[in-house]
């Protein structure tokens, strides 16, 4: 019996299935479960169909606007999906299932599932790997997981973060957002999208990702 398991939230296409854009979150939310996998697990359609990305957490419809803000609108519907909508796979670092990750050392459990990671990165081969929380970025450095992460995606340059003011007057930074180019995939680290953050402040970061996501379609050969 195979160790891991493919745990995606989209449908495996053409565009996805290899050399995809994989957004990659912490762990699955709803009640507590590891229960290990046992099989493949698919989600029913693309990343951005609107019949599916309803419901209680926001955390799907956040990085679909999100998108939008980037200047790169994902289309909702089939009528409308292209390569680009199909491209999108959603997985998670983690294969377990909890309302939050609190109370617990989220590095460490990071560090612990890196093979579910590492196997959803050698299956799919992200040419771009969108992380939805900066500690996934942080913990892909980390002095644990540095030579695994150089095994798997290949020499890496500096990690770059990059940060906005926020708050009257711009008197502090919010949150970053971290970038870094390997060998094998380009990366961007966002924030957390279940977390409030304002359309402005995510827009303010346009002009460093938007760059990311036109080069990855222009290697696909998307057209606008």
């Amino acid at each position: 019996m195979a160790d891991h398991f493919l745990n995606l939230a989209t449908s495996q296409f053409p565009e996805n299935r290899e050399g995809g854009l994989m957004i990659c979150g912490i762990n699955w939310g709803g009640p507590e479960d590891a229960a290990a996998l046992t099989q493949d697990v698919f989600g029913d359609s693309f990343f951005s169909d609107a019949r599916f990305v309803a419901g209680p957490s926001p955390y799907r419809r956040n990085i679909i606007r999100w998108f939008e803000l980037f200047g790169h609108p994902l289309a909702g519907s089939e009528s409308e999906a292209g390569p680009f909508e199909r491209s999108v796979v959603q997985t998670n670092w983690r294969s377990d299932q909890s309302p939050h990750v609190k109370g617990e050392s989220a590095h460490a459990e990071l560090v612990r599932a890196w093979g579910n990671f590492e196997f959803h990165v050698e299956q799919l081969k992200p040419r771009l790997l969108m992380f939805m929380g900066v500690n996934l970025l942080e913990t892909l450095n980390s002095t644990e997981c540095m030579a695994r992460a150089d095994r798997l995606l290949g020499p890496r340059e500096p990690l770059r973060w990059e940060t906005r003011p926020v708050g009257p007057g711009g008197s502090r930074h919010g949150v970053a957002v971290g970038i870094q180019a390997c060998e094998r995939a380009q990366i961007v680290a966002l924030p957390h999208p279940s977390w409030p953050r304002s359309d402005d402040y995510i827009a303010s970061f346009k002009n460093v990702v938007s760059p990311l996501i036109e080069k990855y379609k222009s290697g696909r050969g998307f057209k606008p």
